[in-house]
């Protein structure tokens, strides 16, 4: 209707006209589809606002109008379409609104068949609306409405999987009618999460994987852990292999490869459970840890694929073995293949796909103003401007600095907004709206072409809700909801290309857990009434950047789009992927983009940041950073000019195969011997260093250090060899001057020599070299109890120097009533460390669990919250700064969000930046449990951790941070706890396992 009527009362059926013309002269029938859809979404714009009566009076015109005109040129009518669905005419005009449509409809054209017409009716079991149930108590509804004439049934056939058994019985059920049953549409998703009988055979022939298929028994395979693998073989002669008797999630099977440094390997396997669903990680055990490569949900009863792939940056044996987390299950394994691509191969293959699939041939005419060929005529073509959608985020403080414009604006046509579109910012008290910010950022940005990301209407993650959200019951959130989704989309709609509708709802579930499961897909319902125009994302992270984040692995973002699609949304639909890369696995990235491209949808990259460090080793260096600085010489292309020998190295320039010159300190005897150049430095300026560093052999840290009149670190980085690491780091000077800029190691042989008193040299000397004391912070938690206990002191001052107080110095225990102060015991608790030389962490300032708080605390409102927990953080820093090694600053804030939930999303931010300021010889940890104990744990896994820490930085505090661990562990799972180690290792911070403690068992020695 929409399509003939866009106007009221202004026609346009030429489309159709042609379309039947050209169908009739190649005598192909046609189905008229559809005189009405019951769909309040898709209704011509000016329907949705009329009364009843006038609804009714453009019904019967437009009825009379499609159907007089084409009457005899079809064989059916969809006279009401998706009317077991929905139900807008039956809501105006009452419930005879469809079989008055059909009675018309049979007075018009006698010869058409006249359908009914609904989806999931045979394809998905779970959606009761269109049940066979339903659709007979539609065509029921119908003949009480009072048309008893001709009806047919419409399946239109939408399916995700082909379950044939349930679509036996749904047809079965709907042929008691005795009505003509036709499948008016088909159409069926594809994709790797498609579970087959018997598994496809391996990519690649299995590549470098050997006895991929099972054919020559298990050679090649082993055990890995204490699982027992067993060789089966299915009814249609099928060989896998079976994981049994496993213990541990790693109880698997493994095969063993060497691989190639700077190689690509992309994975693929087949797997099948025992029984039930589990979801299964393929995973290298390297020389540097574990390394997950792809996840999948297998299944009992059939064949699900697993893609992912591998980096390699050192070469060097692997295991590749399947795990799950749930050790019950048996795992099968076939058609496993590991194939390496060269980054010569990889590319030529983007190159080739590029080809096919983004580019055709284009015969190109020179014609003159007849249209008449001219021969011998030259040809320019120039790009005017760049279509393909690559920006850059911006916010507010573009506005106010015009260097940022002109460098923005020089080279990016697309934007998203940081902050300025979220419902924090907007509506920080409930029905106070500020878009100030957004409003003038679009003006901004439309003044000079560039396109806009609406970012975002919501967000699905409860720690980023206005501080007045979480408190509300689910009917006050349902209306605040409504209010926000209208607020700002009827504001902005058809000035953005595309709106993030519920932001990192793969990860998270705030609405969904308020409002039911059925909330992000009444939310894009809702958008997409509000702007039709818009492209509307889900948008998360991890999905191309981690294989081992299960929350949102490919299959867990296949699964959200099913879960919206069921809960009734079926417009259309995109993939947004956030990219916050610490490491580009390109083979994994890949084969999650492969897995997700099965759903037809477009995919962004819509956030891009790799984080730099150490960790980035590459075969050449960079360019030098500003092109060098006040450096002489560079990139050495002068030879030595400008650098000395520090201290005895002999300084070697060097030319690699790729042409890069580079000088090579040599000999060292002393850590500092080294290569070295001179400067002037200015007084009061501040000065940032980056340099590339490569060693002979093995790994080194590597410290750049300024010789002043002392000397000065700079900055550090693991250098490696084979591959350039990148320094970076920076000095402050308060003194004009001379410096020496050089590069030393921290770690070098150390020659004793024995001498005399007159400094001769002394032979056959007995050296005896003892640890005076421990600098290794090794301790154990007290409580006041010590204080009376003569035993208990003497036990622990004999073995430890470090502590942490259990209770004595949190929030309950010091203001248990709100202005009563209580430090008797932490005060004597330092007392008597400080007597015994014994070192105190401070735990904690907050507690971030809503369950240990002081007891007054929880009913105060957010300004009174602030103004206590200012009175807090206070009270107690200020009383033992300078006596504690540490502060736990808010303890579990990577697992709960009391003073986020109530002061907001920066809370912990604020926080820090106040202790830093209150004690700035202390380390301020986070503190949580979990990270490193329960890989199943996922709101405290490395991930979240991580995200809790970019927090933290995006809230405002830069100062130092330090990673505390509690470390309770049920079981020790070595593996997994390096692993995640190895990943909070990533960001360079200080990590402590600041508690420990593992749960006894019944096989224990007591």
């Amino acid at each position: 209707m929409d399509a003939n009527e866009a106007r009221q009362n202004q026609y346009d059926y030429s489309a159709a006209d042609a379309l039947l013309q050209f169908t009739r002269s190649n005598g192909v029938s046609v189905r008229g589809h559809s005189v009405f859809w019951d769909d309040p979404r898709f209704q011509p714009s000016w329907v949705p606002s009329l009364g009843p009566s006038q609804l009714a009076a453009a019904a019967t015109a437009r009825i009379n109008s499609i159907m007089r005109r084409y009457s005899g040129q079809v064989i059916a009518w969809d006279v009401v379409n998706e009317n077991v669905h929905y139900n807008f005419f039956e809501s105006k005009l009452g419930v005879t609104a469809s079989s008055k449509f059909y009675t018309v409809a049979r007075v018009l054209d006698r010869k058409a068949a006249l359908f009914l017409n609904d989806y999931n009716t045979i394809e998905e079991p779970g959606d009761r609306v269109s049940s066979p149930d339903s659709y007979l108590s539609k065509i029921r509804q119908i003949r009480a409405g009072g048309y008893n004439g001709p009806l047919s049934i419409g399946l239109e056939g939408h399916f995700r999987n082909v379950n044939l058994a349930y679509m036996r019985s749904a047809i079965d059920k709907l042929a008691t009618a005795g009505l003509p049953i036709w499948i008016t549409e088909v159409d069926v998703q594809s994709g790797a999460n498609q579970c087959l009988k018997t598994p496809n055979k391996p990519q690649y022939d299995g590549g470098i994987v050997v006895n991929p298929k099972l054919k020559e028994g298990l050679k090649g395979w082993a055990s890995f852990g204490n699982a027992k693998l067993q060789l089966q073989t299915e009814e249609s002669g099928n060989e896998f292999v079976v994981a049994r008797l496993r213990n541990q999630s790693f109880d698997s099977v493994s095969q063993e490869f060497f691989l190639d440094k700077e190689k690509l390997y992309t994975l693929s396997a087949w797997l099948q459970v025992s029984h039930g669903d589990a979801i299964v990680v393929a995973t290298f055990k390297t020389p540097t840890g574990f390394h997950n490569a792809g996840s999948t949900e297998a299944k009992s009863g059939c064949w699900s694929m697993l893609k992912g792939g591998l980096t390699v940056n050192k070469s060097g044996s692997v295991q590749l073995y399947f795990q799950s987390e749930n050790p019950t299950v048996d795992i099968w394994v076939d058609s496993v293949s590991l194939q390496p691509f060269t980054q010569e191969e990889w590319k030529s293959h983007q190159d080739r796909s590029i080809e096919k699939t983004r580019r055709s041939k284009v015969k190109i005419q020179a014609v003159n103003s007849e249209g008449k060929p001219q021969a011998n005529r030259t040809l320019i073509i120039a790009q005017k401007f760049a279509r393909f959608p690559f920006g850059c985020a911006i916010n507010k403080n573009i506005l106010s600095n015009q260097a940022y414009k002109n460098w923005f604006t020089s080279r990016f046509k697309y934007t998203t907004f940081e902050n300025e579109m979220k419902w924090y910012t907007n509506e920080a008290r409930q029905n106070q709206y500020d878009y100030s910010a957004a409003d003038a950022l679009l003006q901004f940005t439309r003044s000079n072409g560039v396109s806009v990301r609406g970012h975002s209407v919501f967000w699905d993650d409860p720690r980023f809700q206005p501080s007045w959200v979480p408190s509300l019951g689910p009917s006050q959130l349902a209306a605040a909801a409504t209010t926000r989704i209208n607020s700002i989309m009827r504001r902005y709609s058809g000035q953005v290309i595309a709106w993030d509708v519920v932001n990192e709802n793969v990860h998270y579930n705030f609405f969904e857990s308020k409002l039911g499961v059925t909330a992000s897909s009444k939310f894009y319902t809702v958008a997409r009434v509000l702007d039709r125009k818009a492209a509307l994302f889900l948008n998360d992270y991890n999905t191309i950047e981690e294989p081992g984040d299960r929350a949102s692995s490919p299959d867990s973002y296949l699964s959200k789009i099913r879960q919206i699609r069921a809960g009734g949304y079926n417009g259309p639909l995109s993939i947004g992927l956030e990219g916050h890369f610490r490491n580009v696995n390109l083979a994994y990235m890949r084969s999650a983009i492969d897995k997700l491209a099965t759903t037809g949808l477009p995919i962004w990259i819509t956030e891009v940041d790799v984080q730099s460090g150490a960790n980035q080793c590459l075969k050449t260096p960079n360019k030098p950073q500003y092109d060098g600085g006040i450096v002489v010489n560079p990139k050495l292309k002068e030879g030595l000019k400008g650098w000395a020998s520090f201290g005895n190295a002999k300084l070697q320039l060097q030319t690699e195969e790729s042409g890069n010159e580079f000088v090579v300190a040599r000999l060292r005897n002393q850590s500092f011997d080294s290569v070295s150049q001179e400067f002037f430095l200015d007084k009061e300026k501040l000065y940032t260093l980056s340099a590339w560093l490569q060693v002979s052999h093995g790994d080194a840290i590597v410290v750049a250090t300024f010789k002043t009149p002392g000397f000065h670190n700079a900055g550090s980085t693991e250098a490696k060899s084979g591959c350039w690491s990148m320094l970076k780091g920076g000095l402050t000077v308060n003194k004009f001057g001379s410096v020496q800029l050089y590069f030393q190691m921290r770690r070098s042989k150390v020659k004793i020599q024995a001498v005399n008193s007159e400094g001769k040299p002394q032979a056959n000397r007995t050296l005896i070299i003892a640890q005076k004391f421990a600098r290794f912070p090794f301790g154990c938690a007290i409580n006041k109890n010590i204080l009376s206990n003569q035993a208990y002191k003497n036990w622990f001052t004999s073995r430890f120097k470090y502590t942490t107080f259990e209770n004595e110095m949190k929030w309950y225990t010091n203001e248990a009533r709100q202005n009563q102060y209580d430090y008797s015991a932490a005060d004597a608790l330092l007392q008597f460390t400080r007597s015994n030389g014994v070192s105190v962490r401070g735990h904690s300032v907050f507690w971030d669990d809503p369950r240990f708080q002081p007891s007054w605390v929880p009913s105060l409102g957010p300004s009174q919250l602030a103004a206590a927990a200012t009175a807090r953080i206070n009270s107690i820093m200020r009383r033992y700064s300078g006596q504690v090694i540490a502060w736990d600053v808010v303890n579990e804030n990577v697992h709960y969000n009391f003073f986020e939930s109530k002061l907001g999303v920066t809370a912990s931010s604020k926080f820090y930046t106040v202790a830093r300021v209150l004690d700035r010889k202390a380390a301020l940890f986070l503190n949580d449990y979990n990270t490193i104990e329960e890989p199943g744990d996922r709101a405290s896994s490395p991930d979240s951790y991580l995200s809790k820490i970019r927090q933290i930085r995006a809230g405002g505090y830069n100062g130092p941070l330090s990673i505390g661990l509690e470390g309770h562990f049920r079981n020790v799972n070595l593996a997994y706890m390096r692993s995640a180690i190895d990943k909070l290792a990533t960001t360079g911070l200080p990590i402590w396992i600041t508690e420990v403690d593992v749960q006894s068992g019944a096989n224990q020695v007591r």
